[in-house]
């Protein structure tokens, strides 16, 4: 059986009957240079560009000698409206490149918004296991992806606007929830790539309002892209 790709599935997840208010806001996938994609890029101090066959993935590679190097992308107030009041989900699939590599903001991924600031940086350990880490007022909370090994793998982030707090999921199982993330306010962005040394194979990018009810949705969504990755043997 052929399987889907996640963001097939998260397309076809949002145009269904039980979310037909949702909307795909922005994207970046494969190799493409997400400049072409909508993203605006943001400081330039790294070596970046499209790589095939990594792992059986293309992705967007970025490479920091410890300078910054971002791709940005701005939401509009009906779009951030939209997010902010319905639910949202963040969906990353990337293979971090350096190991071992302290968890810090090298490889980087953040929404900032007036209502909460969502920061998500990574490392890993000597066996290629990542680290993740959830920016907080108070410091980071850590989570190590015990046996994950190295090779890609997909995080997802749903916010649910009920109890103004996220999860965050790895290969398709919830990991870690109660994220509040750090307070605003910020200008409403989008933002991938790095702010320090680090080195990051980005094969999708993907962020998406979520209408009520926003827990039921936004796990079959997690898990759709969840089963579609481990189908495709890249978790």
């Amino acid at each position: 059986m052929k399987s889907l790709s996640p963001l097939s599935v998260l397309v076809f997840l949002l145009s269904s009957g039980a979310a037909s208010q949702a909307a795909l806001i922005a994207t970046h996938t494969g190799s493409n240079d997400p400049t072409t994609e909508g993203w605006l890029l943001s400081d330039s101090t790294a070596i970046a560009g499209p790589i095939t066959g990594d792992f059986g993935q293309s992705a967007w590679s970025v490479d920091s000698s410890g300078g910054n190097y971002n791709h940005r992308f701005s939401l509009d107030p009906a779009a951030e409206a939209d997010a902010n009041t319905n639910g949202w989900l963040l969906n990353l699939n990337l293979r971090l490149v350096d190991i071992p590599d302290a968890m810090d903001f090298g490889v980087y991924a953040d929404y900032a918004t007036n209502s909460g600031i969502f920061q998500i940086g990574f490392g890993t350990q000597a066996d290629g296991d990542p680290i993740i880490g959830l920016n907080t007022d108070s410091g980071f909370i850590t989570y190590a992806f015990e046996g994950g090994g190295a090779g890609y793998h997909n995080y997802q982030i749903a916010f649910n606007p009920a109890i103004s707090a996220a999860t965050l999921s790895i290969d398709g199982t919830l990991r870690l929830s109660g994220w509040t993330g750090r307070v605003g306010p910020a200008p409403t962005i989008l933002n991938f790539g790095s702010f320090a040394a680090g080195h990051a194979n980005w094969n999708e990018f993907t962020f998406s309002s979520v209408p009520e009810p926003s827990v039921g949705i936004l796990a079959g969504i997690a898990c759709g892209l969840g089963l579609s990755r481990r189908r495709r043997g890249t978790c």
